[in-house]
């Protein structure tokens, strides 16, 4: 049986985590640039990729988008 992953942005924490859907138990953070935001994985759960706007709100015009593996690598 394959184990069910929970990807996570955590804005204020500044990770993007990997939990266990069964424990609840966290198996990464990956700590990324502030106030990270939403995020998409593609087709092939191979990346996700994560807005990034540097700063708490959406209303700055600053946007960064940022690729990581969807499968992490332990």
């Amino acid at each position: 049986m394959s184990q069910e992953i929970l990807l996570l942005v955590q804005k204020c924490a500044h990770t993007f985590s990997f939990y266990d859907i069964d424990s609840g138990a966290v198996l990464r953070h990956i700590r990324l640039p502030e106030f990270p935001n939403e995020f998409v994985v593609d087709s092939r759960q191979r990346y996700a990729y994560v807005g990034h706007y540097g700063v708490e709100s959406s209303s700055s015009p600053y946007t960064e988008v940022m690729t990581l593996p969807a499968v992490p690598e332990w």
